[in-house]
């Protein structure tokens, strides 16, 4: 218990010493869904990470927003909420949140690959629908 509340301090002391406004504030729609302390712990794990690649300026209403100038400007948090509450065994959302992200980014870097002049890098995301 010690270990946590000490990371959580840290972790709070980190954000505003890098002047990150962070809100804690439910998301609309979520109140019944998700407590104020489990939401707070999905931010809190998510910050983190997607500070390891990207220069994040607050978090408001359910949503990262990036500071301006990168290849993204917000990363919303409303489909990694609903992974967490489906996972009943809160200690496994480290777990969920890392590979949250990391499906993310992925995403990310596999789109910056593509060139939409080049049809050879396009094919295989072009379909046909009758």
């Amino acid at each position: 218990m010690r270990t946590i509340t000490l990371l959580a301090f840290l972790t709070t002391l980190n954000m505003t010493s890098f002047g990150q406004k962070v809100t804690y504030n439910i998301p609309e729609g979520y109140e019944s869904e998700i407590g104020k302390d489990d939401y707070k712990t999905i931010v809190d794990l998510s910050l983190p990470i997607v500070a390891k690649r990207y220069s994040v300026d607050y978090v408001k209403d359910g949503a990262i927003q990036l500071k301006k100038g990168q290849e993204i400007q917000t990363l919303n948090l409303d489909n990694l909420i609903t992974k967490c509450i489906g996972v009943k065994d809160k200690l496994q959302w480290n777990k969920v949140v890392q590979e949250h992200f990391e499906n993310i980014f992925l995403s990310i870097d596999e789109q910056k690959k593509i060139d939409p002049t080049n049809y050879e890098t396009i094919k295989k995301y072009l379909s046909l629908r009758i």
